[in-house]
């Protein structure tokens, strides 16, 4: 009795252990090009306009990843994922307030069920599909490389032997480590940490999401950085909710409508400056 008890305990701790680990990576990479949500599309969107009516949601975010989410001069936390949130917010009629934290307590928050959703630019994954649920996705990235102006660095294979600035617990860390390990990884809390590094020599490159990139160089001017390389692991962002939520199919639904009227796309022209690629 005694040994099958301890076999349980064992398998348990396993599977915990399994779990977290397929976790702790954002950004692209092992992704999938479709959301595995818990209710599909609705197949007319108007059906749930007003759905969540006087409901209040607890939206875990990391908010340092812009331009999706972050806060600007006056400390309010604006972006790509924060309009897409209130133009559903006025759709399906409930109201929100934003829990920020890191990206791998952001993870284990909604797999737990300690907040209703996850939002903030989080891709979508098989690993993650096993133990949550996606949205539709909402937006295609790609991997690619920040380095200085003058950098001889080109491409991935240039990489070899670098320093490479990264921020911690993304896919392009773990992709870096298995296709590059004579490079030398410097983690740091956020990307434009990351980027600095690199701005002010002590890094050769950086490597992240490219709309991150091209964000912090259209705000950094004086940084004299550029990407480069191709484009790898491409990938797509969804909104992240507990396995089995209810409210996956709701926002499946405002996602369908405001890509109809063509509020989303006003959304993307706002931070990408151009119309997303059909």
């Amino acid at each position: 009795m005694k040994r099958n008890f301890m076999k349980k305990i064992l398998s348990a701790l396993t599977v915990t252990v399994m779990a977290t680990s397929m976790l702790l990576t954002a950004g692209c990479g092992s992704s999938s090009t479709s959301s595995n949500s818990s209710a599909a599309s609705s197949s007319n969107p108007e059906d749930y306009a007003n759905a969540l009516q006087g409901k209040k949601l607890q939206i875990a975010c990391d908010v340092s990843f812009v331009p999706f989410m972050f806060p600007d001069e006056n400390n309010q936390y604006v972006g790509f994922d924060v309009d897409l949130l209130n133009a559903m917010s006025d759709y399906l009629g409930f109201t929100y307030e934003l829990q920020p934290m890191e990206f791998t307590a952001l993870l284990s928050s909604v797999q737990a069920k300690k907040v209703d959703l996850g939002s903030s630019g989080i891709t979508i994954t098989d690993e993650r599909k096993k133990v949550m649920d996606f949205s539709d996705p909402y937006y295609d990235s790609a991997t690619q490389i920040l380095v200085k102006d003058d950098s001889d660095i080109k491409d991935f294979d240039d990489l070899h032997g670098k320093t490479v600035s990264m921020k911690i617990g993304t896919a392009p860390v773990k992709y870096i480590e298995e296709h590059y390990p004579d490079v030398n990884i410097k983690e740091f809390n956020t990307s434009d940490e990351a980027y600095l590094e690199v701005a002010r020599g002590s890094a050769d490159a950086s490597v992240f999401e490219t709309p991150n990139m091209l964000y912090y160089i259209k705000q950094n001017p004086n940084s004299h950085t550029k990407v480069v390389g191709t484009k790898i692991n491409a990938c797509q962002y969804g909104i992240l909710f507990p396995k089995h939520s209810e409210l996956t199919k709701y926002f499946n639904a405002a996602l369908a409508k405001l890509k109809a009227d063509g509020t989303y796309d006003k959304i993307y022209e706002k931070w990408f400056g151009e119309a997303p690629q059909q």
